[in-house]
């Protein structure tokens, strides 16, 4: 009986002794923050923005926040594997936060980088997606943010929180909006600006001299970013880019955009500014926003609920008077009606892609209508009747009621 006792526990002792069998020391590891893929040629290209350990000491060592390495492959696996020509440490993605997809493998077919992600047991697919308009954008440093990931990572949340032109699409949401047949992929974008400040005549040859060789002046340009006032290069997040059959068609403009968010419910603030007399606005923040959508056979109903602040008055108007706050929400609605109903039917018509979910929604909601149309849905929304009806609550008109006016 003490035989079978001990051997039980010696079992035991040697389950508890066991390690993980992937385990890395993490002085091995190169944490990925950030993934940019392109295609150059018939070949995947992935670029890396890995975390610097050694950039925190400034005194004595001074570094990069973080390192690009660059690898390239049929597969993009292939690609990422290619990276150990270069780099002493493995790749480790757990904590990626972003994923940057070129427009050039967008419009070809960006399921095609589903596959590897969904079967890499080591990412986590929390990570926010956005396709890139330009090359290396992973390159540009960032003047307040060290690490170009964490500051991009941030513009969206405050976009999505303050604006309303972009939201966050993390790659799960993107995976899910694949497979279902009724939906088509929509995704923020990202893309480069330049701004090129006035210089002498001796700057101006130093930079045509510089430009020569094109990699040569983009690093040049990232680096000088922190070490000005104002970056020459700089990120920018943009409309939405919009896909039919899994394929980049074309982008939302950035009204658009907003309008987007506000139909599918994924706007917490935004601005709208209304012409209330000639050449002159009056600022409205949207701090709440609720919309439905009702289909019936070919009719498709829009309801949308909005409530906000009046934060900036240009015109010379009493808004301490409940007439003329109704009379700018009744201009607010008509003119919100009218752009939302023009850009539904332009995109509708430019690309023909059902980026605001009509077919779900028959599918969800009537299903006998959806089998008969199912067949033959692009025909069948291009024919669909659309009403938008806003309603606007003001219930703030800001710290003063009185408008300011210049002096004579």
């Amino acid at each position: 009986m003490k035989k079978k006792i001990k051997l039980i526990i010696s079992i035991f002792i040697i389950f508890t002794l066991t390690g993980c069998y992937d385990y890395r020391e993490i002085n091995d590891l190169a944490i990925v923050g950030a993934t940019e893929i392109n295609k150059i040629d018939d070949n995947y290209q992935v670029t890396v923005q890995a975390i610097n350990p050694q950039a925190p000491d400034k005194t004595t060592n001074p570094q990069a926040p973080f390192v690009i390495y660059t690898g390239t492959g049929k597969t993009i696996q292939e690609a990422y594997r290619s990276i150990t020509l270069t780099s002493s440490r493995f790749l480790y993605s757990n904590h990626l936060q972003l994923l940057i997809i070129n427009e050039k493998v967008a419009k070809e077919d960006i399921s095609s980088i589903i596959d590897y992600y969904v079967r890499n047991p080591g990412i986590r697919t929390e990570f926010y997606i956005l396709i890139g308009k330009d090359d290396n954008i992973l390159s540009i440093t960032t003047p307040i943010d060290e690490i170009p990931s964490a500051s991009i990572k941030e513009s969206i949340e405050n976009n999505y929180k303050y604006y309303g032109v972009t939201s966050r699409v993390t790659f799960s949401e993107f995976v899910d909006m694949n497979l279902n047949p009724n939906l088509e992929i929509v995704l923020p974008s990202i893309e480069l600006t330049k701004d090129i400040p006035t210089k002498d005549k001796d700057e101006q040859k130093d930079e045509k001299s510089n430009e020569e060789n094109d990699e040569s002046s983009q690093d040049e340009t990232s680096n000088k970013n922190t070490e000005s006032t104002e970056a020459k290069s700089k990120y920018l997040l943009s409309g939405y880019a919009i896909f039919k059959d899994s394929h980049l068609i074309g982008y939302l403009n950035n009204e658009e955009s907003i309008h987007y968010n506000i139909l599918n419910n994924n706007i917490k603030n935004t601005i709208i500014t209304y012409e209330c007399d000639k050449n002159k606005y009056l600022a409205i923040e949207v701090i709440d926003s609720n919309s439905s959508i009702k289909i019936k056979n070919n009719n498709v109903e829009i309801t949308i609920n909005l409530e906000g602040n009046i934060n900036e008055v240009h015109c010379n108007i009493d808004i301490k008077k409940s007439e003329n706050i109704s009379k700018i929400s009744k201009e607010i609605e008509k003119k919100l009606n009218k752009e939302i109903t023009d850009n539904i039917l332009n995109i509708r018509t430019t690309y023909k892609s059902d980026i605001f979910k009509f077919k779900d929604i028959i599918y969800k909601h009537d299903y006998n209508y959806y089998q008969k149309i199912k067949n033959n849905y692009d025909e069948a929304y291009q024919n669909l009747n659309i009403s938008v009806k806003t309603n606007v609550n003001l219930i703030e008109k800001g710290n003063i009621l009185e408008v300011i006016h210049e002096k004579n």
